[in-house]
């Protein structure tokens, strides 16, 4: 589990044994020295906390040993929701003592101090099937290792076979896409900008936003001119906000962003700005919550097909794209507990949270592409070039609007290693944020 969950602290290992307990001379003889947690396996109760753990347990086909869950309300997964209606899944109280009904407990969270505590960090700083690897290493703790790896196996080679689909397309060809979320606490949008986000744009064939002198820090504050640039250049838009109640949003992200009307904005007239609640539960949990972390090979096919439409159809809808502007809105899908054991139209399988619905990516070179669209404003890459100032962001400090170009081959240069699920972002003066583009980004890089 330690390259599992990128955590380099020794009391996270695991001895899993199938019979009696191995003694300490035995595990000496075997290689093993250290501290570690030890499980007879297969566990058959467990508790998971937080919704994105159990997806890696439903894709090994050992939902029936959840027995306790956390955060039942935003549970997605219809099965899941009908043994919580059944009252053979149990929402999990506070005070711990359900530990002395299971084998184990999943956690997002590490508690060294409880040894049925499995450590399932929720990090986005590492590459996108890095995160869907956890399935092999849960298979494990059930005796369904030969099944996790090909449960596995089969994730990495659809998501493998979309990339390099997306590979093929020439650079002038290829979509700027631009992951915001607006923070309705602090009022202010921030660009998703992990590891995660970074790599599934590039392997979805599309062209980030990172910003200069950042070290592409994720949720990153932005201002209103650096907001409506990215909004103006993106040929596709995901709006990751989750919007309160009455909230009118197609005159949120135009008021936000300084739009004096929607025929200003490119992306909401093409009807490619997105959501990320096409499938959801009836109290409008997102699915994008619950699975993305195990099914990395959805979200991916969800971007591509964002772009070019008619890309493969027999792959099926949008799983968690959900068109919310413009015109074509989809409305997306609730599922209920009633949907457990209902068949996928495609796959024919138990639907969905299995193993059994990954589907075959159908190979061969895609080739239905055209020239990305130019930038409406000219000038720098992401806009008028024509050196605004703004402030309060960051920091709280002033710093140029020019923002470094989306095709800046520096995306590719990403921190070798991976960072713990739990860091904290150190400050940087806000002047590093940005740099102007001018005729240098222009004279390097074409603009398509």
């Amino acid at each position: 589990m330690t390259n599992n969950n990128n955590n380099v602290n020794k009391s996270e290992s695991y001895v899993l044994y199938c019979n009696e307990r191995p003694e300490p001379i035995a595990l000496a003889n075997a290689g093993f020295a250290g501290y570690a947690e030890f499980f007879k396996i297969p566990l058959t109760k467990v508790i998971v906390d937080d919704t994105f753990t159990s997806t890696y347990i439903e894709l090994v086909g050992k939902r029936d040993a959840i027995s306790i869950l956390s955060n039942p309300e935003n549970i997605i997964s219809p099965c899941l929701q009908k043994g919580l209606a059944d009252k053979t899944i149990a929402p999990m109280l506070v005070d711990g003592s359900q530990y002395t009904l299971v084998d184990a407990a999943f956690r997002m969270y590490q508690n060294i101090a409880q040894p049925k505590d499995i450590w399932m960090p929720h990090t986005v700083d590492i590459e996108p099937l890095d995160r869907a690897d956890y399935t092999r290493a849960v298979s494990l703790f059930f005796n369904q290792g030969q099944l996790g790896e090909g449960v596995y196996e089969k994730i990495k080679l659809a998501y493998g076979t979309h990339m390099r689909n997306m590979a093929a397309i020439p650079q002038d060809f290829k979509r700027r896409i631009g992951w915001i979320k607006y923070n309705f606490d602090l009022k202010h949008w921030a660009l998703r900008n992990s590891k995660f986000t970074r790599a599934i744009i590039k392997d979805a064939g599309g062209i980030s936003f990172p910003l200069s002198g950042d070290s592409f820090q994720d949720y990153l504050q932005l201002t209103k001119p650096e907001v409506k640039l990215i909004i103006l250049n993106s040929n596709v838009l995901i709006d990751e906000s989750e919007y309160p109640s009455g909230v009118d949003r197609l005159k949120h992200i135009r008021n936000s962003a300084d739009f004096a009307d929607a025929e200003e904005i490119p992306v909401l007239i093409n009807s490619k700005v997105f959501s990320l609640d096409y499938t959801r539960n009836a109290i409008g949990s997102s699915d994008y919550n619950y699975r993305v972390a195990g099914r990395p090979d959805l979200l991916l096919k969800d971007m591509i097909r964002a772009q070019y439409p008619t890309y493969h159809p027999s792959i099926g809808n949008f799983t968690f794209f959900n068109v919310k502007y413009g015109n074509g809105g989809t409305g997306g899908e609730t599922l209920t507990a009633a949907d457990c054991g209902a068949l996928d139209p495609f796959t024919f399988n138990d639907a969905p949270y299995s193993g059994n619905e990954i589907l075959t990516i159908p190979t061969g070179q895609f080739t239905d592409y055209n020239p990305a669209p130019a930038p409406p404003t000219g000038g720098g890459m992401y806009g008028s070039g024509d050196g605004t100032q703004s402030g309060n962001g960051g920091e709280g400090k002033t710093s140029n609007v020019g923002i470094i170009v989306g095709v800046i081959v520096a995306a590719v240069v990403m921190a070798a290693g991976f960072a713990f699920a739990f860091f904290k972002w150190g400050k940087r003066a806000k002047e590093d944020r940005f740099i102007e583009l001018e005729e240098e980004m222009n004279n390097e890089i074409p603009m398509h």
